[in-house]
């Protein structure tokens, strides 16, 4: 019983840490509108599928040719899945799988919010872009800072 009162006092004296000691301060990150708020650009310009640049670009599928294109400016094409900003909206992605992991990403920032139409729009649409190919974490993303690196596919 001592050794109980002992080890229930050590409880209590645990549980009296003030919460400033017990949370960590998380980053401040600043919050940016959703892109569909800002959203001014006009619609995106149409290609056919059989025009040369649909035909010769990439599939976004196609992780492998993705990581030889790092660093250059490259063409893909491919159906969005999901188009998706994480809480903030410090960045808007398309992304080409239902598994985002299973296909390039494409990036829009919030400084280029405004020049395009509403990206929701592109769900289910089958696009063709074109840009530099980068890596961030290891994965492929093609940046988009306008809206004419960006096409529907009719």
């Amino acid at each position: 019983m001592k050794h109980f009162a002992a080890t229930l006092g050590l409880l209590v004296v645990c549980n009296v840490v003030p919460v400033q000691a017990q949370q960590k301060a998380a980053p401040h990150r600043k919050s940016h509108p959703a892109q569909a708020s800002v959203a001014r650009g006009a619609a995106l310009a149409a290609v056919p599928a059989s025009s040369p640049a649909v035909t010769r670009a990439t599939d976004a599928k196609n992780l492998t040719a993705a990581r030889k294109m790092v660093g250059k400016t490259a063409a893909f094409k491919g159906t969005v899945t999901k188009v998706f900003a994480p809480r903030g909206n410090s960045v808007t992605m398309l992304n080409f799988a239902p598994n985002y992991r299973a296909a390039i990403v494409a990036v829009v920032r919030p400084d280029a919010y405004a020049r395009f139409p509403n990206l929701q729009m592109l769900r289910g649409k089958r696009v063709w872009l074109s840009g530099k190919v980068v890596l961030y974490r290891g994965r492929p993303e093609v940046e988009l800072l306008s809206p004419s690196q960006i096409k529907v596919v009719r």
